[in-house]
Parts: C-alpha cells; sequence; structure tokens
C-alpha cells in the first residue's frame, strides 16, 4: 500500500511518470489504496526525494496546479 509505494519510490526514483507543461519535473507513481488506483506525485534531485501529494486521479493533477 502506501508504505509500499514510498519504498518504491526510494528506490527508484525515476521510474516514475515524469509529467509536462505546468507539472514540468513532478513525477507520478501509481498504486492501489483502499481497492482504488492513488497517485503519489513527488519530484527528486540526487539526494532528496519531496513528496508533495496523494490523491485520486481526477484531483491529483488540479491539487498540484494550484
Amino acid at each position: 500500500m502506501l508504505d509500499e509505494a514510498v519504498r518504491e519510490i526510494l528506490a527508484a526514483p525515476e521510474a516514475g511518470v515524469a509529467r509536462e507543461g505546468d507539472l514540468s519535473g513532478v513525477f507520478v507513481h501509481k498504486f492501489e489504496l483502499n481497492r482504488q488506483e492513488a497517485l503519489l506525485s513527488y519530484q527528486f534531485s540526487a539526494s532528496t526525494v519531496v513528496l508533495l501529494s496523494i490523491g485520486s486521479h481526477e484531483n491529483c493533477y488540479r491539487d498540484l496546479k494550484r
């Protein structure tokens, strides 16, 4: 679940889906949470991973743009 998704991101942050346009530099990892698809958005550098948001597909991108 969520802890598993975070471990996957920490192990290979470049494996997420890179967003473009307004969300350039943001990556998204899709996983299942309570039997629904959830998205965990994040940014990373060589030494840091910053988790930005978690939510459903329809709300995640809208909330990130704010």
